[in-house]
């Protein structure tokens, strides 16, 4: 009797646990619209349809693979993204679930993560909470945009690759299965985006922190750094700075701004409020320096995994904050660069749990962020429903191109002329919004 009661509540866990992946998908269904956004109409829409706006045969090559788009090298979310919008005639919608099916990925890794350290029923709590995290509709930019794509594999490959190098720290030395497959997920992870690089140095660092003076006579270490190194060299072979953008120097020169962003950005999954925002991500911050000392003075190994999470996702945002404050504080309120900031709260929740809960000011900070990540996340859904009105209007401009005016058609945040040549172009190919299974 007890045997099957115990089955049960494994069954019913099971089933919850399952509510996050749902809730992500849910959304992309509910309210994605399947209509290319500026960063779409570009070469990736010709590689898909094999042809430019000339009819003139485009092909897939390395070169167009690997060129920049903006600052960023985006080579394996430009295959992923061809390879469904082909299979899927250019639906837009069918690549934001593929994004989802990523961050599903995540999830299960994660939760054997949880499941290794923690053999009672506390562990499907903090599972739960993992998965509400990992999905969280206050990343509703990224989850209604399907080139945002590129946005989730840097995420979702950095924390395989942590995940798979703790893996490795626990098998030991003579590990090489785990150690390849973090490393295979490092390189996916940085040539996603310029950002995504910054897994090599979070790795790196908590790896140091960990094995401090023995880590010079680790042969994995230094597999790793070697990759690394070729990574970083091969990345920045032709790279151009772009000079629309902000200068770098911008952060150096108003300090205080820069604080203010970074804080901005660490909050914003706790808030819609840019005041409160700030607030937050002073005290994730301090929790963060925190947790920090505590690793450093315990060197619990089950620390890795949540300590190097927590490393990438501040690099992370280090990074958007010294290359974007100079658009302004405001703009560290878009919740595209939630999806990192999350990263970070992940593993300060997953951190607290390795040491079991058993202080009161664990508890207080775990219940702390589901509360207000709960009264965010109903926020966000209101924006989703926001956003799926403007794309539905902009989606009825781009198919009834032939009708709709100059002003009209600026509203797509191209130029007419371009978005009517990419919407015959579509057309043509009964591709995108333009789908027979759409008309």
């Amino acid at each position: 009797m007890l045997l099957n009661n115990n089955r049960a509540k494994r069954s019913l866990w099971l089933l919850l646990l399952c509510a996050p992946v749902l809730m992500g998908f849910f959304i992309v269904l509910k309210y994605g619209v399947n209509f290319p956004l500026p960063d779409e109409i570009s070469d990736l829409v010709f590689m898909t349809l094999g042809e430019d706006l000339d009819g003139i045969e485009y092909k897939i090559t390395f070169g167009r693979l690997f060129s920049q788009h903006n600052e960023h090298r985006i080579f394996l979310p430009k295959l992923i993204y061809i390879a469904i919008a082909r299979i899927t005639d250019l639906n837009y919608v069918a690549i934001m679930l593929a994004s989802q099916l990523f961050v599903t990925v995540v999830y299960v890794a994660l939760c054997r993560f949880i499941a290794d350290l923690e053999k009672s029923n506390l562990k499907y709590p903090m599972m739960l909470l993992t998965g509400f995290l990992l999905f969280n509709w206050v990343q509703y930019e990224n989850l209604l945009q399907a080139f945002q794509i590129n946005f989730y594999m840097v995420n979702v490959f950095a924390v395989l690759s942590i995940y798979f190098m703790q893996k490795s720290i626990n098998a030991g030395e003579k590990d090489w299965r785990c150690l390849t497959v973090s490393i295979i997920c490092a390189l996916i992870t940085s040539f996603s985006s310029t950002n995504g690089l910054f897994v090599w140095i979070a790795i790196d660092f908590v790896y140091l922190l960990h094995f401090r003076r023995n880590a010079l006579t680790s042969i994995r270490f230094w597999v790793w750094n070697a990759v690394a190194a070729f990574s970083w060299i091969f990345y920045f072979m032709d790279y151009h700075f772009l000079g629309n953008h902000p200068s770098l120097l911008s952060a150096f020169e108003t300090p205080v701004r820069f604080l203010l962003y970074f804080f901005i950005a660490i909050g914003r999954p706790l808030s819609a409020d840019l005041v409160q925002s700030a607030l937050f991500g002073f005290l994730i911050t301090a929790i963060c320096i925190y947790i920090l000392y505590i690793f450093i003075k315990k060197n619990d190994q089950q620390d890795f995994l949540p300590l190097a999470l927590i490393v990438f996702g501040v690099l992370f945002i280090l990074s958007v904050a010294i290359g974007r404050v100079g658009f302004g504080v405001r703009q560290a309120m878009v919740s595209r660069y939630t999806t990192y900031s999350l990263c970070i709260i992940i593993g300060i929740c997953l951190f607290i749990f390795n040491k079991r809960m058993i202080c009161r000011i664990g508890f207080t900070i775990i219940a702390f962020i589901i509360v207000l990540s709960i009264a965010v996340h109903g926020t966000s859904l209101l924006e989703a429903g926001h956003w799926n009105t403007v794309y539905s209007e902009q989606q009825a401009l781009f198919v009834n191109y032939r009708e709709s005016t100059d002003d009209e058609l600026w509203q797509l945040g191209y130029k007419p002329d371009t978005a009517r040549e990419f919407a015959a172009l579509m057309e043509r190919h009964k591709a995108g919004p333009f789908r027979s299974s759409e008309r």
